[in-house]
């Protein structure tokens, strides 16, 4: 199953979303931001792709259809190889 799902999450502490230049020491966020490097407000829209695993945690909001659909195929393709491959282990 391939699901988009609408998501607002607060605004990192990095972000320079008032102009005001970022919130804390830096210009970006750093890899694999931490939970409380997001600030309590409100105000970043995403768009992230579930699967019947769970989420994937990525973004999709601003893909064309075209990239959605490459995107879907792409997840599709990744399910038939691991099903090939467990097929393949099993005796």
């Amino acid at each position: 199953m391939y699901r988009l799902v609408p998501r607002v999450a607060g605004l990192p502490r990095w972000s320079d979303a008032d102009g005001a230049g970022p919130r804390e020491t830096g210009t970006a966020a750093p890899d694999g931001a931490a939970a409380d490097d997001v600030a309590e407000e409100p105000g970043h829209h995403r768009v992230e792709v579930h699967l019947h695993g769970g989420g994937q945690g990525y973004n999709v909001m601003g893909y064309t259809y075209g990239q959605l659909v490459d995107d879907l195929l792409d997840q599709y393709e990744q399910h038939l190889e691991l099903l090939r491959l467990e097929r393949e282990a099993t005796p």
